[in-house]
């Protein structure tokens, strides 16, 4: 057994992506953010300060676009990247008894509400992917029962069969893997 943890920097400012993966998108096919026009940003104190200590106020919507389709290149790049880790994992023989977790630390805005970055409250900011497969996760399942990345130390365990100590029974978190087992339970954080 093994256990390969691999990080990206992609996507993650600045923003800059190999040309053949930018070049997959035009901007004029790109839709608006939500809330992404100088007329239609929500205003709040926070979120006004927020623009103008990131140097958002004045920034012109060309070149917000602009960014939005490089950043799009951006997780293509990165798809392009993990699917070489993946392949690798295939070509082992030991896909079918892997399990496969797919994670990111933060999301990014991205345009919406009129901001970029990360360190809003805003659903592109703090919503992350979370993707897993293994052996007994069905092709396709889904569930919408939240889940957070405290709940990754857990599963680990679990994946690994170790089992939980003392102090590891103290800490936050659930293993995701009933959550994925039973799609609709429907579970507290």
């Amino acid at each position: 057994s093994f256990v390969l943890m691999a990080n990206f920097v992609s996507p993650h400012f600045p923003l800059a992506a190999p040309k053949e993966f930018s070049d997959l998108y035009k901007v004029e096919d790109i839709p608006d953010p939500i809330q992404f026009r100088r007329e239609d940003w929500p205003h709040h104190p926070v979120i006004d300060d927020y623009r103008r200590y990131c140097c958002q106020e004045n920034v012109p919507y060309e070149v917000s676009k602009e960014a939005i389709r490089v950043y799009y290149g951006m997780c293509s790049f990165l798809d392009d990247q993990i699917g070489i880790v993946l392949d690798a994992l295939k070509k082992s023989g030991k896909e079918d008894d892997t399990y496969v977790i797919y994670i990111s630390d933060h999301g990014d805005t991205m345009g919406e509400h009129g901001v970029f970055f990360k360190s809003t409250l805003y659903e592109g900011s703090v919503g992350i992917p979370m993707i897993m497969k293994g052996p007994d996760i069905e092709k396709g399942t889904t569930s919408s029962s939240p889940v957070s990345l405290i709940d990754i130390y857990q599963t680990a365990l679990e994946i690994a069969s170790v089992p939980l100590d003392d102090y590891s029974r103290t800490l936050p978190g659930k293993s995701i893997l009933e959550t994925l087992r039973n799609p609709d339970l429907n579970r507290p954080i």
